[in-house]
């Protein structure tokens, strides 16, 4: 059900999903590409609320505000961008990354609200050569949970890298009789966590009349 309250419409993307079993009222935005499951009920009869783009509401969420704090549901993708980023701080890649060759079995299990805090947690499952001896690729899982500890996004993660190959490539050329150190990699089964924390900020209130 999608009605006006107060002379205020929701105003829902034509590439989004509204179920007949969900309660959209009031002064509600719905982004594109974005879905709204059976009895959920966003109601924006005090402050508005923004849903982005590629953004999924599961059955039975309930959504509304109080005065002075609108409700704001982070963009899909915006999860996505950040667990990667968050995972760039560790600099892992910073010297061997050659290319990102895709995400996989990308999940959008929870909504990014205003005011939550993330962190990505991540852990290496496979590694694998290429024809390429220089080359390696490494597969990584992703979770990116809120304050609850709740997965919010989840997604495997695929890369090219650089091998120590390339390393004694590149140093012999300089001097053939440097060794650069052991041929063992990380484990395909390395249980490494990365944990950080990205406050995801809560709009002001409004400044009163």
């Amino acid at each position: 059900m999608i009605r006006s309250f107060r002379g205020i419409k929701p105003k829902i993307a034509d590439s989004a999903y509204v179920d007949p079993g969900a309660h959209v009222i009031g002064d509600v935005e719905i982004g594109e590409s974005s879905s709204i499951w059976p009895t959920s009920v966003l109601r924006g009869d005090i402050e508005p609320i923004r849903v982005g783009a590629m953004t999924n509401i599961q059955d039975g969420s309930l959504i509304h505000t109080d005065r002075g704090f609108p409700a704001v549901i982070g963009h899909g993708l915006f999860g996505l961008s950040l667990m990667e980023g968050l995972k760039s701080e560790l600099k892992l890649y910073e010297e061997t990354s050659v290319a990102s060759l895709g995400w996989d079995e990308v999940r959008f299990k929870a909504p990014i609200v205003a005011g939550d805090v993330l962190r990505v947690r991540f852990r290496f499952v496979e590694k694998r050569p290429t024809r390429n001896p220089a080359r390696g690729i490494v597969i990584e899982t992703l979770d990116l949970l809120n304050q609850r500890d709740e997965v919010v996004t989840a997604a495997r993660h695929t890369s090219l890298i650089l091998t120590r190959q390339a390393d004694r490539d590149a140093t012999a050329a300089i001097d053939n009789e440097k060794d650069v150190g052991p041929e063992n990699g990380s484990s395909a089964t390395h249980d490494l966590i990365g944990v950080f924390r990205c406050d995801f900020p809560r709009p002001s209130p409004p400044s009163p009349c």
